[in-house]
């Protein structure tokens, strides 16, 4: 059985673009309220904190705007260049579910979305009818059978 690593349990769960986001959202409300300079004294009136807040709040939607426009150029070239880790699929391959209910079941593909670089599993009729057979190249890892002896170990040509 193959054994998938931390790495590839952390990027199949989606922490990655949750991280990116998260990081541009708190830089925004810090860079709002640093340009903000609230001073001790204008907390204790209403006026200057509520204009405080308001910043801050605004900084943080500007923030998760940010890095809805940066994570293409930057997160776009990352994930493309797990391919070689992560794909391309073929019907019939064996993987190994990463997340979910299913995870660390071995199944076979039936259906291969190559644009959305999503795949099919046979999972069980229900979750056929229901699509919920449908994961990420990410979370699944292809399971090579033993290579012959004298080859390489489970390349794909």
């Amino acid at each position: 059985m193959v054994q998938p690593t931390r790495w590839q349990y952390f990027v199949a769960q989606g922490w990655i673009p949750r991280i990116w986001v998260s990081l541009h959202v708190v830089a925004g409300g810090v860079c709002a309220y640093r340009a903000a300079d609230p001073s001790i004294e204008m907390m204790g009136e209403l006026g200057p904190l509520l204009a405080t807040l308001g910043m801050v709040g605004v900084g943080l939607i500007l923030g998760f705007f940010l890095s809805l426009l940066t994570a293409w150029p930057v997160l776009g070239p990352f994930y493309a260049g797990l391919e070689s880790r992560y794909g391309p699929y073929a019907v019939g391959d064996s993987v190994q579910i990463l997340v979910g209910p299913h995870r660390g079941r071995n199944v076979r593909v039936y259906d291969v979305w190559a644009s959305r670089r999503q795949l099919r599993v046979e999972l069980d009729d229900a979750a056929r009818e229901q699509v919920t057979d449908v994961f990420w190249f990410e979370q699944v890892l292809r399971v090579d059978a033993e290579a012959p002896e004298g080859e390489g170990e489970g390349v794909r040509e």
